[in-house]
């Protein structure tokens, strides 16, 4: 896990394959250390805690393996000098055995195959200890890592993910069967997780801006490809990676919401207000107008005077107090 090799070089540009380096990254490619000059082709074995290397340009009789991730180096001479065409072992990469295939050197076209062997290097099994942090065990925790990101957002697509390495100093062999993730945690949605939608380009202002003469595209289109859908949005420039499993958090990707066309009732029925919404509404308009009515009555009364109306004589007179009522 994390592991790869690569033939490259250091520099401005890249050059051709032949004139690279063999490399190896311990941290999904984060950081790269040159293991050998020249370009070797490579495979791994027990899942990883073997990496065999062998020259792919010249003839050669020697085979490289490292069983520390790539930290040293071992030699092994297998035979005669041949031109090697590939190196290989079962498509899981759990087995300890190889095949190197290529033509010997001075016999023409004829094809031959070694096989290398590395089950007699150790019959111990590597151990997992059920606490992730016993010094015993032989493997310990690792979680691949967003490069421009500190640890407390180091979210990679949108989670993050513990998972067992074996340990470097320990000589034993991991067998078929893997192991389970330690932990998986989703992750709120943010800035990285996004990337400019078609049409769009990243501006020297890091926002992603519409390239001139295109238009933006056409999101209602979602609507004809998935019958089921009931809402679509507007472009904003943005669009989430494909691969990323982030949840809630940042929504650069959604303008404004429109329905789809044959689903306008269950749109309105999404976004319209809720019948809770409307009682507790109706609730707080009734409790406002009351405080406001006792406000007025116990703060205003004496001032505006009292009406009196006679139901004998059907005359009505009023009399006003001038005075201000003292608070």
């Amino acid at each position: 896990m994390g592991l790869l090799v690569g033939v490259g070089n250091v520099g401005e540009y890249l050059t051709s394959k032949s004139d690279g380096n063999t490399y190896i990254t311990r941290d999904g490619g984060i950081t790269w250390k040159e293991i050998r000059k020249g370009s070797y082709m490579w495979e791994y074995g027990d899942q990883g805690s073997i990496i065999a290397i062998v020259d792919e340009n010249d003839p050669t009789d020697t085979v490289y393996y490292t069983l520390d991730e790539g930290e040293t180096w071992i030699e092994y001479k297998f035979g005669d000098k041949m031109h090697v065409t590939d190196i290989t072992t079962i498509p899981s990469d759990t087995s300890r055995k190889f095949l190197l295939w290529g033509n010997p050197v001075g016999k023409g076209e004829k094809a031959v195959t070694v096989q290398i062997d590395f089950t007699g290097l150790t019959d111990k099994q590597c151990q997992l200890s059920e606490d992730p942090n016993d010094q015993d065990s032989d493997f310990a925790p690792w979680e691949p890592q967003h490069p421009k990101l500190d640890a407390e957002h180091a979210c990679l697509f949108g989670h993050r993910v513990e998972y067992y390495r074996k340990k470097t100093d320990h000589l034993c062999y991991v067998g078929p069967k893997g192991h389970e993730p330690i932990e998986s945690k989703e992750c709120a949605c943010e800035k990285h997780d996004f990337e400019c939608d078609f049409n769009y380009e990243r501006g020297k202002d890091g926002r992603c801006h519409l390239v001139s003469g295109l238009e933006k595209p056409n999101h209602e289109e979602f609507c004809a490809k998935n019958k089921s859908l009931i809402e679509w949005y507007e472009p904003t420039g943005y669009r989430k990676i494909p691969l990323t499993k982030c949840v809630g958090g940042m929504e650069l990707d959604k303008g404004d919401v429109k329905p789809c066309p044959g689903h306008e009732k269950e749109f309105n029925e999404r976004h319209g207000p809720s019948g809770w919404a409307i009682f507790f509404g109706i609730i707080f308009a009734l409790t406002v107008a009351g405080a406001i009515g006792w406000y007025v009555w116990n703060r205003w009364t004496g001032k505006f005077g009292y009406v009196f109306y006679n139901l004998s004589t059907g005359l009505m007179f009023a009399r006003f107090l001038l005075t201000e009522s003292v608070v």
